[in-house]
């Protein structure tokens, strides 16, 4: 059988700093537009209105697409999906789920691995378009102070609950080692997060700490 490959051209992330926007609560305590000229921004659902310049909008499931139409009028920037009928049905880019796969995949262009949330998933993603410098915004990883920064999802669309989280925050955790062997540096702008792998920066450290390092010029 010939393997899956996307029908759509990557872009290239590999000089850049990326931020990538979830859901949690803190991420709509963080003040992202100063810094929409100096990195890359990849938005999780709802979070795209946090960042409506962000270059990539992914949402895994047709049901967040079907729920939120509007969003392909509005949001000008790549829409990625998981879903295949979301993708033909609204023209939205897809990538699949490496079956068999848990954790960070980047040996099958457009297959990512099974990692159980959509910030995995976005994670995946980055990596996958070649992200070197990737800060977390919004990666909270509890619900201590919410679902997330929008309130719960529509009706139908499954919320994060603590069981969930513990094993999210588990497997995310996990994939530190891998991302360091793949020379990927992962920093985490949420100062209440629960992920312990990653160290916490705001996102002004973040850049200062990379314009500072050679071969990374596009974030002066």
């Amino acid at each position: 059988m010939r393997e899956w490959k996307p029908e759509w051209e990557f872009p290239d992330w590999s000089k850049d700093v990326v931020a990538i926007v979830a859901s949690g609560p803190s991420a709509k305590e963080v003040d992202l537009e100063p810094f929409k000229d100096k990195f890359k921004f990849l938005a999780v659902n709802n979070s795209w209105q946090l960042v409506p310049w962000a270059d990539v909008l992914f949402a895994a499931d047709g049901g967040w697409w079907q729920s939120n139409k509007e969003t392909l009028e509005k949001f000008n920037g790549m829409k990625v999906t998981l879903d295949a009928l979301a993708s033909r049905e609204m023209s939205i880019h897809l990538i699949k789920l490496y079956k068999g796969q848990h954790g960070i995949s980047t040996d099958k262009r457009g297959q990512i691995g099974m990692g159980q949330n959509s910030g995995f998933y976005a994670l995946n993603l980055a990596v996958q378009f070649g992200a070197k410098k990737i800060i977390l915004v919004g990666y909270d990883m509890n619900i201590d102070r919410g679902l997330h920064w929008h309130g719960p999802h529509k009706k139908g669309l499954t919320n994060p609950n603590p069981f969930r989280l513990k094993i999210w925050a588990k497997l995310l955790d996990s994939q530190a080692s891998i991302l360091k062997k793949l020379g990927v540096e992962v920093v985490n702008a949420s100062q209440v997060s629960v992920l312990t792998a990653y160290k916490k920066v705001s996102l002004t450290e973040a850049l200062e700490l990379w314009a500072n390092k050679e071969g990374h010029q596009n974030v002066d």
